[in-house]
Order: structure tokens, then sequence, then C-alpha cells
């Protein structure tokens, strides 16, 4: 057997035709290379489409980075006050653990059919635990969040999952909550039909039943998202509808705001301001954060966003300190040191109020 010859020593000055193939791109990095005097070393093929994971898996890689790392669980002390909406003397802070820890062990033993609804039926009926638990205990977690060296994110996924599962199930609540976070989380809400699939299905089911004003909200938040004003707009209108005479529903400030913003954008600032007039008159902070905003040039706009700020509005407190910071700026100009620093003292808490409100994802303010 005839043995091609190898190169002199010292580093390569042309490609060799028995290094790199006419056929091969010599820039490719998976192609073997070899240099002067080494031996050949191989690299790792790219993974194909075909040969590509599944986009189901991507739906537990939050599961596998808790394994992966030091997860840091919640005590019991993370459960106190919990609160349910169903039952309050049902769900306490120690049967809340006792649930919470029970969930992450049969995550740790369906790892590998982590997206099959058949073990967390089993869980639930084995367990005894209700699907309003299960919806109670994320919720808890959403809403008392950890510093983020204690585990904040691992909350996150895990209230997800805990959230993802009730849905599932067929509670309608935990189905529009969790919805509602994809949207409001997500740039243009990606992965709601491909990593939840079951769960997007569920929404979809109740969205056809054209008989919950919060579901056709969110439905039109998804359209606002992804760019399609036209059907946003024409779901939104229709939870308005659907709300009656009344016209009282749990997502009414995001589904009034979100018209109003569509309808800005299309130049019908009158309609837009009747929208946000309507959530004014309910005392709601998206509503006189959308009028600030709407009347920012006149001396009205400050006090509108105090009262959005007031109600826990974080983008109204950003905006209160970038008008606190053009006041200083004016009052550096004018000489008037004292004002200044006044100012800039203003504006650097309004800033400090702003990142800590909007330091969990969604903010704290589950009032919209």
């Amino acid at each position: 057997m005839l043995r091609r010859p190898f190169p002199p020593r010292g580093p390569l000055k042309k490609p060799a035709s028995f290094i790199f193939p006419a056929s091969s791109s010599k820039t490719s990095p998976y192609l073997p290379v070899r240099y002067a005097g080494t031996r050949v070393k191989y690299f790792k093929k790219p993974i194909s489409a075909s040969r590509a994971p599944p986009p189901s898996s991507q739906h537990f890689m939050e599961l596998e980075r808790d394994r992966c790392r030091n997860w840091v669980p919640r005590p019991l002390e993370g459960f106190k006050g919990i609160v349910s909406d169903e039952n309050p003397k049902a769900l306490d802070a120690t049967r809340a653990h006792r649930i919470y820890y029970a969930y992450r062990e049969a995550e740790l033993q369906n790892v590998k059919n982590r997206t099959s609804i058949d073990w967390k039926r089993d869980f639930v009926k084995s367990h005894g635990v209700t699907l309003s638990e299960l919806h109670d205990i994320a919720l808890h977690m959403f809403r008392t969040p950890r510093a983020p060296s204690d585990g904040r994110t691992e909350d996150w996924n895990y209230a997800s999952r805990l959230m993802e599962t009730a849905g599932e199930l067929g509670y309608r609540p935990a189905v529009l909550d969790l919805v509602r976070r994809i949207i409001q989380t997500r740039p243009g809400a990606t992965g709601l039909d491909r990593e939840f699939s079951q769960l997007h299905r569920r929404f979809r089911d109740i969205v056809a039943e054209d008989c919950d004003p919060n579901a056709q909200t969110l439905q039109g938040m998804l359209y606002a998202k992804q760019g399609d004003h036209a059907r946003a707009l024409q779901f939104l209108q229709r939870a308005k509808a659907l709300a009656g005479a009344d016209g009282s529903f749990h997502l009414k400030p995001l589904c009034l705001s979100q018209m109003g913003m569509i309808l800005e954008k299309q130049g019908k600032q009158e309609l837009a301001e009747s929208e946000y007039a309507e959530l004014a008159r309910d005392n709601t902070g998206l509503g006189f954060y959308h009028l600030g905003m709407l009347y920012k040039a006149e001396p009205v706009a400050r006090w509108l966003l105090q009262k959005a700020a007031s109600s826990g509005v974080h983008q109204a407190m950003r905006e209160l300190g970038n008008i606190e910071l053009t006041d200083y700026e004016k009052a550096v100009e004018d000489g008037h040191q004292e004002a200044a620093q006044r100012h800039l003292a203003d504006s650097q808490e309004w800033h400090r109020l702003a990142s800590a409100w909007s330091s969990t994802v969604p903010p704290t303010n589950e009032t919209y």
C-alpha cells in the first residue's frame, strides 16, 4: 500500500492537495487539518437540520440548567403569607412547601418524558393536589421574587412549569396567566406555540369560545406583539364588547392601554385619549401613564406621571427621572446650583425606583 509523503518541516507556504482536497473548502472548520510535523486534528461535524434536537427539547432546558448547577431551593419561610384564591384556609406555607418539593422530585424522575402530560396527571392524583393549589403556589413565587443570588432564576423557571402543568390539565386561570406572562416577557411572544404546545392548544380553545374578554385581550396582545395591528385591534374591541354594560374584567387595563397605543400609531389621538381616560377614571396606573405621555409637553404631565408612579408603573418612574434630569440641566445653565442639585437627586431617586420595580420579570405590580 502506497503512503503519501509528509510535507517538509516548517510552516506550509501553500495548500497541499492531500490535506485540502479539491472538493472541499480550505476554510471549513470541519476538515482534517495537518500542520507540519504534527498529527492530524479532526473537528466535529455540525449537527444537520435533520439531526437537530426537536423543539420540544427546548421545553425543559430550564430544568436541565437547574440540574447542572447548584439549585437553590426555596425555604419554608419563602411560602409564608401564601394566599389561595379559591379556599384561603386550604393552603398554608407547610403544605405549599411540601407540594413544591414533591413536584420537583416528580420532575427529576420524568426528565426524559418531560413534555408528557401523563406523569403530571399522575402527580396531581397521587399527591391529592388541586390545580388551583399549583396555580396559587406559582403566583406566590412570581409575586415574592428572591434576590438573584438566592435563586430568582430558578423561581421563575419553576413557577412557570407549575403554572404550565395546571394549565395543561385544564385550569383556565393558569392558562391565561401564563400566556400573559409569556406575551409580556418575550419579544414577539416567541415560542408559545412551539415550546408550550399543549398550553397553546388550551388557549386557542378558550379564545374560540368567544365568551371570555380576558382571552380575547391576550389574543389581541399577541397579534400586537407580532406586528398585526389590524387583527389585534379587532380582538381588543371584541374583548371590550364582551365585557358588557359593566365594562369591568381582569385584563381591562391591558386591553384599553393596548388599544390606545395602536390607535396612537394610526394617528387617531382622540380615540386613544378616550381609552386612556376610561382607565384613568377607574384609577388605573396605566391610564395615568399613557395620558401623561400624551400630554408630555404640558405641565399636567408631571402630575399624571406621579399618579401612575404611585400605582407602581415603573415606566412612569423612569420618565419622571428623565424630566428631573432635564430640569437639572436647565438649572445648571441658569446658574441655580441649589435647584440643580435638588433636581439631580430627584432624578437619581426616580431612576433607582424604576430599576427596583422593573427588576422582576414581569414586574411585581400585579394590578397592571
